[in-house]
């Protein structure tokens, strides 16, 4: 163990409140979190006068279920004893995955539009020299292309995630309703 390293931890570390340090312990997540911060907060801990608990079992990513891979809110929708009479829980799940795997794709093609249109790939592709094209000119116009998709691309793929997170929000704001009624 690099002793400067482990001192950083350490001094990282301890600036976290104790439940935050209790919650890592517990969680034991060993892909997060390196074997020094685990020393570490141990000896925080300890230093805190506080009973270490006990871990949980880590269970490295390729082990996981596909169970293990849903977020809260996913799994209160699946596992609730009185399932929604207006949509099928299924059903928004794969609303939800398919708008943030558009967001994502929204990325990939604006980029490709943005840069196939700029004026120097357009005179590559057509076989014009690039030692006659006028910098000044076509540089200013590829700046403005490359801005317009870098808008473009922040605009749909932030759009796309709040309509993901507004799903989520009502599936949430449905189940509490539920759950009080």
């Amino acid at each position: 163990m690099n002793k400067s390293l482990f001192e950083q931890i350490y001094a990282n570390l301890d600036l976290k409140e104790t439940d935050e340090l209790l919650e890592i312990w517990r969680t034991n997540n060993r892909a997060e979190w390196s074997d020094d911060a685990f020393a570490a907060i141990k000896k925080i801990l300890a230093s805190r006068s506080v009973d270490i608990p006990e871990q949980k079992e880590f269970v490295p990513a390729e082990e996981k279920s596909v169970d293990d891979e849903l977020e809260d809110w996913e799994e209160k929708l699946l596992d609730s004893e009185s399932q929604p009479e207006l949509y099928d829980p299924l059903d928004v799940l794969s609303i939800n995955d398919n708008i943030n795997l558009l967001a994502k794709a929204s990325i990939i093609v604006y980029g490709l539009i943005g840069v196939l249109s700029t004026p120097f790939v357009s005179f590559v592709m057509v076989g014009m020299p690039i030692e006659s094209i006028s910098l000044g000119l076509y540089g200013f116009e590829t700046l403005v292309i490359l801005v317009n998709t870098g808008v473009r691309i922040g605009l749909t793929y932030f759009s796309l995630k709040a309509l993901s997170r507004i799903l989520i929000i009502l599936v949430e704001i449905e189940f509490n309703s539920r759950k009080r009624a």
